[in-house]
């Protein structure tokens, strides 16, 4: 059974991953498979967890290769938490449902633009535009963006730190947020700078 873990979504590829399977020879493994949809059908890499090994990589170059093995290699944690939760059921049912990109672009508020950097099971994980200089962090809601949505922290040198959770994300879920926004940091202060050039 593939899990849905998460969407990049400037790059539009989808990634999902396995259940754990288990070899007398090899032991656990995970296979994370990402895909990218093109104009012949999709873009396809693959790679088996623990050694990340890249089993299948058709239609990246190889420098996006290097950059998903090292996605891969930094969201691996996080994977086997959610693969191991209550041994091997459906965790991804825990998870609401992924929302439609339409649904969260909607009627932004006046004179406020959103960079939308992840869709992780449902959660927006996002910039707003009128952030007044404020120290780096995103903002993370569920379906629809709101003024008041979750924020995060990123502290230089630091874990993430929730400075309010007003979207009243689950615990649970809140963690596991926190996780990925830590696991992915490097990607979003990139993309921090990227979008608001300071």
């Amino acid at each position: 059974m593939r899990h849905e873990y998460l969407k990049l979504v400037p790059e539009n590829i989808f990634v999902t991953f396995t259940d754990i399977h288990f070899s007398e020879r090899q032991g656990e493994s995970i296979t994370v498979h990402l895909e990218r949809p093109n104009e012949n059908g999709f873009d396809i890499a693959e790679y088996v967890l623990p050694v990340c090994y890249c089993k299948k990589c058709m239609g990246f170059t190889e420098d996006e290769e290097y950059k998903l093995r090292r996605f891969v290699e930094k969201n691996s944690p996080l994977i086997w938490e959610i693969a191991r939760e209550d041994g091997q059921r459906d965790v991804a049912s825990n998870w609401c449902a992924p929302q439609p990109l339409d649904d969260f672009n909607s009627s932004p508020p006046q004179n406020v633009t959103q960079k939308f950097l992840f869709d992780l099971y449902g959660y927006k994980i996002f910039f707003r535009s009128n952030e007044n200089n404020e120290p780096i962090h995103v903002h993370v809601s569920k379906g629809k963006q709101s003024a008041d949505a979750t924020k995060i922290w990123l502290p230089p040198e630091s874990n993430p730190v929730v400075a309010h959770n007003n979207s009243r994300i689950p615990q649970k879920d809140l963690m596991r947020i926190l996780k990925s926004v830590a696991l992915n940091r490097e990607t979003i202060v990139t993309r921090w700078y990227d979008y608001f050039g300071r």
